[in-house]
């Protein structure tokens, strides 16, 4: 077996992976498509190596051909639903992007709303494009010696990228694609001829196009760009390393994340991916918890330390009085436990953390024991235990720093609140101004970088979901010394009590816990009541009233219902009637409705939309339809005309120059597989080392030469070879 290609090898894996990865994330970054960057380059580094080793080196490459086949084709069967979803969203995203400008575009209506498993979509159908890329960059790069098809391919995305030039593609991608395209144009011709110095000189290409980008960037900044600090790069780079650090958490953790990052939180949306499902004792609004973040630092909330004496008290169902009730989850697949209020110790071994509650592996199924909370939670003394719990969790869960504190008190200062001595009652009543004071609103806009997320939200947007009402709340209470925290988890309307209810993405929610003394962490409601998700009171609401507040919803006024869930206590009936706003929660509705039966004014609103956007769709593919001739029709007279000009500048003008050009054209051939011919050998080096005169005659017989080539190998070449020659390489 002879030596192993090591730098060859390497210096086209760069290429290769430089084009897979580069072009997509063009598409990805400028219609700010989320996505896990951590997910694209290791899908990139995995796809462009195997490739390259199979056409590189064949003997080792099939060996892994079977294996690396059976996992794309396994994916690609057991995951289609979230490859078509993937598809489904980037493209609807692309296209509502581009039918701002260009009329012929339609619009497709309003996106699926709900949390943040989009980018798992998108990163299966990425995923996808990059094994398709890589596959026909290797091919063209190693075996097709081709430059046509390696510069042709990532051609596109770039081109789409490029459209919409208000919003650029990312820097880095940008130059991932300059050093791809650099690459196979400076190195193409060395590797047809695979010289030894192939993989040195590919490599020297690559570092002076990287070094001649970085010189470009230093040299030409842009118009808004203003030099870092020391301090403020410091600070960059370990933000960096902790976003790293937390992608890597959120592979190896499954579902728990350290940190939430709140600078992405632009925009509310959802695929409807089935998460679980879950079989409740009793009707109404059923909050599963996830885990829970103590720590703010204006742009993040990070989790806290663990409780040195012991296991942390999420709540104290124990101390509840009443018979459990039993809450059941099934179809679930991850080792994080969703919780609901107030659990009884017990049930399920897992592992009890400070932040969340998680298995030593993934459970398709468990159940909880809990009792209802009661109504009013006044501060109790509690056993010495959960004194000691108390005095820890007063220092752990109010760690704001002092410009924050004062910021959020100076907020607070026009409002009479309760005193901090009750602080479920504090909770409620600052829940209730944020409700007053701020709109619901699936589409608030990212808060700009240098601004605090809760401060900018309570003091100058004023618009947002769940995540902006929960963080908001949470560092009020902090400000205020009250132990809160910012919790993440599912909530679900319960319709009919002991029935299975599906749970989605689109259920996923964020709210406040707040410690009560001798009770525990208890939840309170903050956001507006145009989620949809919050159609009946919270669970501390006295069961007795809820067939009062279900009665007028089939009354003709469609605003009832999203009104009664405004805020979850008692305080709610007084706030909808004045509000003149219904014509909002008719559109926030279809977005992030719950598959219940539930909801009334979503019934009939949406119906016709999807009709209107199907017709769209329809339209757009008609489009497409008729265009696809038209583009095959063009693809062939331009591959005409190309083979045309070779012939014309085999037989006319300057013979040398014509005998030149046609045995570079017979070279070509040869080393598809073509016999090598002595005479045009011969004629070759008469027409450049001789002054003899070339005439017609040796022109028409170089052309007879390429002419008996390209007979030879219609005779001996299979026909999937002859048309990558014909038709991809234009060879004749």
């Amino acid at each position: 077996m002879k030596k192993f290609p090591y730098l060859t090898f390497f210096s086209t894996w760069l290429l290769v992976f430089c084009g897979t990865l580069g072009a997509p994330l063009c598409v990805v970054t400028a219609y700010h498509l989320p996505y896990h960057i951590f997910g694209m380059v290791l899908t990139a580094l995995i796809v462009s190596g195997f490739l390259t080793l199979l056409f590189t080196v064949p003997e080792l490459g099939t060996y892994m051909l079977i294996p690396f086949g059976a996992t794309v084709l396994l994916i690609s069967v057991f995951r289609w639903k979230k490859l078509y979803s993937g598809a489904a969203v980037a493209i609807r995203t692309i296209q509502s992007v581009l039918s701002r400008t260009l009329s012929f575009i339609p619009n497709p209506g309003a996106l699926p709303a709900g949390a943040e498993n989009y980018a798992y979509f998108i990163g299966f159908f990425v995923g996808a494009v990059m094994v398709a890329m890589a596959l026909l960059i290797s091919w063209g790069l190693v075996s097709g010696e081709s430059l046509f098809l390696p510069f042709l391919v990532p051609l596109p995305l770039v081109a789409l990228s490029l459209i919409y030039t208000d919003m650029p593609p990312a820097g880095w991608a940008g130059a991932l694609v300059c050093l791809y395209y650099g690459g196979v144009l400076f190195t193409g011709g060395l590797r047809l001829h695979h010289g030894g110095g192939l993989g040195r000189v590919t490599c020297l290409t690559l570092a002076a196009l990287l070094v001649t980008i970085l010189l470009l960037v230093k040299a030409l900044p842009r118009e808004e760009y203003e030099p870092l600090s020391t301090q403020e790069r410091v600070e960059q780079l370990m933000r960096q390393a902790a976003s790293v650090w937390e992608k890597m958490n959120r592979l190896l953790d499954q579902g728990v994340r350290e940190r939430e990052d709140l600078s992405r939180e632009g925009e509310l949306k959802s695929t409807g991916e089935h998460v679980m499902d879950v079989k409740a004792p009793r009707a109404g609004l059923l909050y599963l918890r996830g885990t829970s973040y103590g720590r703010y630092d204006g742009r993040y909330w990070t989790m806290t330390g663990e409780y040195a004496d012991g296991e942390s008290l999420f709540t104290l169902g124990g101390s509840l009085s009443g018979a459990p009730e039993r809450v059941e989850v099934r179809r679930a697949s991850e080792s994080l436990l969703y919780t609901p209020y107030a659990v009884v110790k017990g049930g399920v071994n897992a592992r009890v953390r400070e932040n969340y509650i998680a298995a030593d592996r993934k459970l398709s199924a468990y159940s909880w024991r809990c009792r209802p909370l009661p109504a009013s939670l006044t501060p109790r003394d509690g056993s010495p235990a959960e004194q000691d719990y108390a005095a820890w969790a007063k220092k752990t869960y109010v760690t704001l720093t002092k410009s924050q504190r004062e910021a959020f008190l100076s907020f607070l200062k026009p409002y009479e609140l309760p005193e901090a001595d009750d602080p479920y009652a504090l909770a409620k009543a600052i829940a209730s101004i944020l409700r007053g004071i701020a709109e619901y609103d699936l589409h608030p806009g990212e808060t700009p970088r240098d601004q605090d997320f809760a401060l900018y939200f309570l003091t100058v947007s004023q618009r947002g979901y769940c995540v902006h009402y929960a963080s908001a709340l949470t560092a009020l209470l902090q400000a205020k010394g009250v132990p809160a925290r910012f919790v993440i988890g599912y909530a679900l309307t319960v319709g009919e009590a002991d029935t299975w209810v599906e749970v989605t993405d689109r259920n996923a929610h964020a709210w406040t816990e707040v410690y009560v003394d001798g009770w525990g962490w208890v939840p309170v409601e903050a956001t507006g009541g145009d989620d949809p998700r919050l159609d009946v009171p919270a669970p501390e609401v006295d069961p007795g009233e809820e067939p009062e507040q279900q009665t007028p919803e089939p009354s003709p006024e469609p605003s009832a219902t999203p009104e009664e869930t405004e805020a979850p206590g008692p305080a709610d009936t007084p706030e909808p009637t004045p509000e003149p706003t219904p014509e909002p929660t008719p559109e926030a509705e279809p977005q992030i409705t719950v598959t219940t039966p539930t909801p009334e004014p979503g019934g009939a609103g949406p119906e016709p939309e999807p009709e209107s956007g199907a017709q769209k769709r329809w339209g757009l593919w008609l489009l497409w339809l008729l265009l696809l001739p038209v583009l095959v029709f063009l693809y062939v007279r331009l591959r005409q005309q190309v083979c045309k000009n070779r012939t014309r500048r085999m037989l006319q003008g300057n013979g040398r120059d014509a005998v030149l050009y046609g045995y570079g054209e017979l070279l070509r051939l040869i080393r598809h597989g073509a016999s090598e011919n002595d005479d045009a050998q011969a004629l070759a080096d008469e027409a450049a080392f001789s002054d003899h005169l070339l005439g017609e005659a040796q022109k028409r017989a170089m052309a007879g030469y390429v002419k008996a080539a390209r007979k030879e190998l219609e005779g001996a070449l299979p026909r999937h070879k002859l048309w990558y020659l014909r038709y991809v390489l234009w060879l004749w």
